[in-house]
């Protein structure tokens, strides 16, 4: 039940994503964009939000500030997205961004979910496991951080690739992670503009961070070296996602050892 309470929030929040995306970018103002998504999510919990959310913009709030009043729906990537996008004038493909960002956490979910399904139900998940069940429950369980890890480098490279600065992008990124390695990107983004100025390379400072490390922090090596370091982000998020997905396929064709 948890898992499709997330899903139905994310897929909600992606429509209106895609939705903005489409009507800002075709000279639909703020205000009317706003009003059309209010009126599509009809009478509910998130279309009475986005109808204070339109009276605030028109009350004379930006946008990032209007969605900041309600954080159960709108906190962390989508802020700062929105506020790269309002300074930049691309609020249109910030709001892309974000809808590719939520595709892309919507099918980690799933695909993990999916695989999760697969292995309890077939026996994988019992107290007792020995064999090949135990190597698929254990591959199962490896593959978490890298997913998240995996979502890390896809928000992080997002938010670069739309103007968010690289330390609040390091911050918000940040929480997609397990609580370990968010802490320690959390206290490397505290003094990253001191530390970058002491000729401090962001790559070596990932490489301290669990999951981060190896061909992560080579790729952002990469984009530092190369001024590509969104890219190098998007392309190390593919590389993990990917990575896990073998793995849990594998772990999944295996037969089952009780």
């Amino acid at each position: 039940m948890i898992v499709h309470e997330q899903m139905d929030r994310l897929m909600t929040l992606a429509g209106l994503a895609r939705r903005m995306a489409a009507m800002l970018g075709s000279g639909v103002t703020l205000g009317r964009s706003l009003e059309v998504c209010a009126q599509e999510a009809g009478e509910g919990e998130f279309g009475q939000v986005l109808r204070e959310v339109l009276d605030s913009v028109l009350a004379g709030e930006t946008l990032s500030e209007a969605l900041g009043h309600h954080p159960a729906w709108f906190e962390g990537v989508p802020l700062a997205l929105v506020r790269a996008g309002e300074i930049g004038g691309v609020l249109d493909e910030t709001m892309h961004g974000w809808a590719e960002l939520l595709d892309r956490e919507i099918d980690l979910i799933d695909r993990f979910h999916l695989y999760e399904l697969i292995l309890l139900g077939a026996g994988a998940a019992g107290e007792e496991r020995a064999g090949p069940g135990k190597l698929q429950a254990d591959t199962f369980e490896a593959a978490r951080p890298r997913l998240a890890a995996s979502l890390f480098c896809y928000a992080f490279g997002v938010m670069l690739s739309s103007n968010v600065p690289i330390r609040l992008a390091l911050q918000t990124a940040a929480d997609t992670l397990d609580s370990e390695s968010a802490d320690r990107v959390h206290a490397l983004a505290q003094d990253l503009p001191e530390r970058l100025e002491a000729d401090e390379h962001l790559w070596e400072m990932l490489s301290g961070v669990p999951g981060l490390s190896g061909t992560v922090a080579e790729l952002v090596r990469v984009g530092e070296e190369t001024g590509t370091l969104d890219e190098m982000c998007l392309r190390a998020g593919d590389l993990l996602r990917d990575e896990a997905e073998r793995e849990l396929r594998c772990a999944v064709a295996l037969p089952l050892g009780g």
